[in-house]
């Protein structure tokens, strides 16, 4: 994989379009995205106003992470390396407090005292894990309502082109939104499926055909 330095002005531009397209389908912006004649600084700074808006659960490809990196516009909140911070500190003063407030209470309370203590502190580590789960549960049903989902039902149930376009504007105007579907955006949306997952057509049980997206 090249980085963009590596790449002549031209490869570098159609590179930083096709990313600009990636993330405006994937964050379900609603405006059409318009890069014809752009110069690079002008889509650069598309890019970077895009990548402002992707969430911790939203998935790209290495490729698109390494060059939003170099681009420095990938949101911390994105990196893995944060979330691991977030994660390992918080164990260490409990456990320690634990040991402290053991020690404090030698002698000044009985040993039902103590198995209330522990009680206690069972319930709210059992509320601490509730409410993790909670957390991905909303992620997963924020992503259940977004248009690209949608998509990629109707692509996997197959039809003719014209048949998926249809149902797919139905869809996008009852969303409320302004993206008109045609041929050529069904093919943007596998392209960009196929950049996710490797034959993600194919492991579906599907092909483009001449008139449709056919069973294989």
């Amino acid at each position: 994989m090249k980085t963009l330095k590596e790449m002549t002005a031209s490869q570098r531009l159609k590179r930083l379009v096709t990313i600009a397209e990636e993330l405006h389908e994937l964050l379900e912006i609603e405006e059409p995205i318009k890069t014809k004649g752009m110069t690079e600084p002008k889509i650069k700074k598309l890019v970077g106003d895009e990548a402002k808006l992707i969430e911790p659960a939203d998935k790209l490809n290495d490729e698109t992470i390494a060059h939003l990196q170099e681009l420095k516009v990938l949101p911390k909140s994105y990196s893995v390396d944060d979330a691991k911070e977030d994660d390992d500190p918080e164990p260490k003063p409990e456990e320690k407090k634990d040991k402290k407030g053991k020690k404090d209470k030698k002698g000044k309370k009985d040993k039902k005292g103590k198995k209330d203590k522990k009680g206690e502190e069972e319930k709210e580590e059992v509320k601490g894990a509730e409410e993790k789960e909670d957390k991905p549960k909303k992620k997963s049903e924020k992503k259940g309502e977004r248009m690209t989902d949608y998509l990629d039902a109707i692509i996997l149930k197959g039809g003719t082109f014209k048949a998926i376009c249809k149902k797919a504007q139905a869809e996008g105007e009852k969303r409320g939104l302004k993206q008109k579907y045609t041929k050529g955006t069904l093919s943007s949306h596998i392209k960009f499926r196929e950049d996710q997952y490797k034959n993600w057509l194919k492991k579906g049980g599907m092909k483009i055909g001449d008139t449709g997206i056919e069973e294989r």
